[in-house]
């Protein structure tokens, strides 16, 4: 028993020692984009996706840029320089699409200041369920009422409201209002300079 404890712990050893390879920081990416990549209306980004809740809290989404930091640190240790170049094609495909996310998260944070984004978070993602191909299975069924039911969760603890202004610091929420142009005919839109303050959620 000892002695095949003993050869047991090099081999133990190799597989824990065996470096990251781009199929499993791929395979790994892409499940994790899956449960989380934002839904929008564009059907280009369409992808099949894991069923059950979708959580766009604060909490979520520094969860969402601590994760998105792992898998850039993985492709980074990644050395393509004498892989054959279509694997190094592959390798800048992985960059680009973690560079996707760095943008949603920080360059185009939509889910911070875009009241439509979660609409497309809610509306879209049922309309994404209820547009499949019959037949309506037992699973699919269970994954449109899952939908339905997390639209509140969403819409209550979004990552941060936009316009907020917390503790008085924050950019303000600016109104504008279609009045009618002096002749009539036409239409304009008018800053009103109205501003107003926007509870900040907990």
């Amino acid at each position: 028993m000892s002695l095949l404890l003993l050869t047991s712990l090099p081999i133990s050893a190799a597989v824990q020692a065996q470096p990251d390879s781009l199929e499993k920081l791929a395979d790994d990416f892409w499940a994790w984009r899956a449960k989380h990549a934002p839904f929008t209306s564009d059907d280009v980004n369409r992808i099949e996706r894991p069923g059950g809740k979708r959580d766009w809290s604060r909490a979520s989404i520094d969860q969402r840029t601590k994760d998105l930091i792992g898998f850039e640190a993985r492709w980074k240790k990644l050395n393509p320089a004498q892989w054959p170049i279509p694997k190094q094609v592959d390798y800048k495909l992985i960059g680009s699409a973690l560079s996707r996310v760095r943008w949603e998260l920080e360059a185009n944070p939509r889910w911070k200041r875009d009241p439509n984004f979660y609409i497309e978070q809610t509306l879209t993602a049922l309309a994404e369920a209820l547009t499949v191909s019959a037949p309506y299975d037992e699973a699919r069924s269970r994954e449109i009422l899952t939908r339905i039911e997390n639209i509140p969760a969403i819409l209550r603890k979004p990552g941060e409201p936009t316009g907020a202004v917390c503790n008085g610091r924050g950019p303000e929420f600016r109104r504008r209002s279609r009045t009618p142009a002096e002749d009539g005919e036409r239409s304009r839109w008018i800053d009103h300079s109205e501003t107003r303050r926007i509870k900040c959620r907990d």
